[in-house]
């Protein structure tokens, strides 16, 4: 008897990108950017394990890192969270924060769904090549 045949993930055919996914990622972006800013503090000792087994353990999965774009706009929610804070403190202007969590969180949904929309049409594609 021979052994059973291990997973592998199929690089010609991935799974394509879905918005589930992009939530997943969008979750880790803030963790993973906190882990890195409590370098600084007693935290590290708690965010960066738990940020690294989470990328590690979500990465690993076949198919979710075409939504990895998910993290970039959660990384979009330390400014965003800055700005607001901002807006009733006087000594900073929140714009700039504003603004860079902005781009960040545009910038990665725009991309997930030009990868979605694209996914889509190459199914289409090869589904609608198959002899009938």
């Amino acid at each position: 008897m021979s052994a059973p045949a291990r997973h592998r993930y199929d690089w010609e055919h991935p799974a394509p990108p879905s918005w589930p996914q992009f939530a997943v990622w969008f979750v880790i972006g803030p963790i993973s950017v906190g882990g890195v800013l409590a370098a600084f503090t007693p935290l590290i000792v708690l965010t960066t394990p738990v940020s690294a087994l989470l990328v590690v353990a979500i990465g690993s999965r076949r198919g979710i890192n075409g939504s990895v774009f998910g993290a970039l706009s959660g990384v979009g929610v330390g400014p965003l969270l800055v700005g607001f804070l901002n807006l009733t403190n006087s000594d900073w202007s929140p714009w700039p924060w504003l603004a860079l969590g902005a781009v960040l969180v545009a910038s990665g949904i725009i991309v997930h769904a030009v990868l979605i929309n694209k996914a889509s049409s190459s199914l289409g594609n090869t589904y609608s090549k198959q002899p009938k």
